[in-house]
């Protein structure tokens, strides 16, 4: 945590230095917020970084609407999160990693939603179109999750055993972390085991109890 800061600093100070907007300095912070369960920090991050004047060292326009997407599904506005996944989802708003990285939280809106049959419809092609850039391959844990969540189980597990060594030889843990969560719903008590473990340790550093809820939520309702 005390390396997060001190990069998030240096970042603060280097934009300031150099005049630039710090509108993608709070969409940072409200990503790393997401990635904590923070939902307090993240929102008034988000509200910084959607008020701030943007510069030439933003983001493209399909990676700002991907961030926002994220934002307002982690937030629980997933109405609006669809609603704004439209151009994306129609192919108007593209670029070489939209829509991979916005599929999940998409998809999670979706079914949170009742939006079940189209969740179905979209997940298959999430996943090709996923796989066809291996930069990206991390956005296969959350789709595992995902098919869990709509039952569609024998997809779940061919994404698992098929990403698995991709997934966990990348060295991003909180990925690990989500995979091992995904898994834990095929009944393999070590894979819970490790998802529990991992979670303790992200929380431990976050000062709360976010991904352990999240997991044993998850678990009492998918675990077989």
């Amino acid at each position: 945590k005390e390396l997060i800061d001190e990069v998030n600093e240096a970042m603060l100070f280097y934009y300031e230095r150099l005049e630039l907007s710090p509108a993608s300095y709070y969409k940072a912070l409200m990503n790393q917020s997401i990635d904590m369960g923070d939902a307090r920090e993240a929102k008034a991050n988000y509200e910084l970084w959607k008020k701030l004047a943007k510069d030439d060292m933003g983001d493209c326009e399909a990676c700002e609407a991907s961030d926002e997407i994220a934002y307002l599904n982690f937030a629980g506005e997933h109405e609006a999160a669809l609603e704004l996944a439209a151009p994306i989802l129609s192919g108007e708003l593209t670029c070489s990693e939209v829509p991979h990285i916005t599929y999940a939280p998409i998809l999670f809106s979706m079914i949170k939603t009742g939006k079940i049959e189209e969740a179905k419809i979209l997940l298959p092609k999430a996943a090709a179109t996923i796989e066809s850039n291996p930069r990206v391959i991390n956005q296969i844990a959350p789709l595992i999750e995902i098919a869990v969540r709509l039952d569609e189980r024998e997809m779940a597990l061919s994404l698992a055993r098929k990403h698995s060594h991709a997934i966990l030889d990348s060295n991003d843990d909180l990925n690990d972390l989500r995979f091992f969560i995904a898994v834990s719903a095929f009944g393999d008590e070590n894979d819970y085991k490790t998802a529990l473990e991992l979670a303790g340790k992200f929380d431990a550093r976050n000062q709360n109890f976010y991904y352990a809820d999240y997991l044993n939520k998850f678990y009492e309702e998918f675990g077989s």
